[in-house]
């Protein structure tokens, strides 16, 4: 089972990147990772090296430096395909972390047109990749009370929150709610501004690696392999 555990706790968002390339084995391990992916659950994304598409400008929050390389988040359009680029997509993230590699998700501050992608698909955001200048910092998390609801919760479910508060969220906003409703059943949901459902999946994502647990609807082969 691949729990990515020391990478939920070392990665962090990195806007400012050193001129380093992307090494042969790591593109190579990442692009199995993201075929396996997109093989299991019908995704479209990819990896695109010495390209640049991130705007040259300060445009709102989380300008992108001297970064050459993204991942591309994209599927077929459905009601749920930003929830699974949140879910599926931080997989591709964490697996980056753990061949040591920097990321940060970004929804804005790119230029769409240059993004290469399938015709058939729908592009939800991409993500700066390559080798940072730091390692980031912790971004300003509330305690994990603050995040969900219920009573006589077990301490699986405490260890998916611990793991909620340090997943990423756009513009840090961090609006999840986790309700416990008993046995094994939990509920979630965000109500942010920006990429909502982007924040939700990543979020659920990382609720079921701190709890070691399988609780909401999206397959996970690569996490129970």
């Amino acid at each position: 089972m691949q729990d990515f555990h020391d990478e939920i706790r070392l990665r962090h968002s990195v806007r400012n990147y050193l001129d380093d390339p992307i090494t042969k084995e790591q593109a190579e391990k990442l692009e199995r990772f993201i075929a396996s992916i997109n093989q299991d659950y019908g995704l479209d994304f990819s990896l695109h090296l010495n390209e640049d598409i991130f705007s040259r400008w300060i445009l709102g929050y989380g300008f992108i430096k001297n970064c050459h390389n993204y991942l591309c988040f994209a599927g077929p359009d459905s009601p749920d395909l930003d929830e699974k680029v949140g879910y599926y997509g931080e997989l591709v993230i964490l697996k980056a972390q753990q061949l040591g590699l920097n990321t940060c998700w970004v929804g804005g501050t790119y230029r769409k047109g240059d993004v290469k992608e399938s015709a058939s698909s729908k592009l939800v955001c991409v993500a700066a990749l390559g080798k940072g200048k730091t390692q980031g910092s912790p971004s300003k998390s509330k305690p994990i009370e603050a995040y969900y609801q219920g009573e006589n919760v077990p301490e699986w479910f405490l260890q998916g929150m611990e793991s909620v508060s340090l997943a990423p969220s756009a513009v840090n906003q961090k609006k999840w709610l986790f309700k416990y409703l008993g046995e094994d059943k939990v509920e979630a949901r965000s109500s942010g501004k920006h990429f909502n459902d982007v924040d939700l999946g990543i979020a659920k994502l990382h609720f079921e690696l701190g709890a070691h647990k399988k609780v909401f609807a999206f397959p996970c082969n690569v996490l129970y392999d």
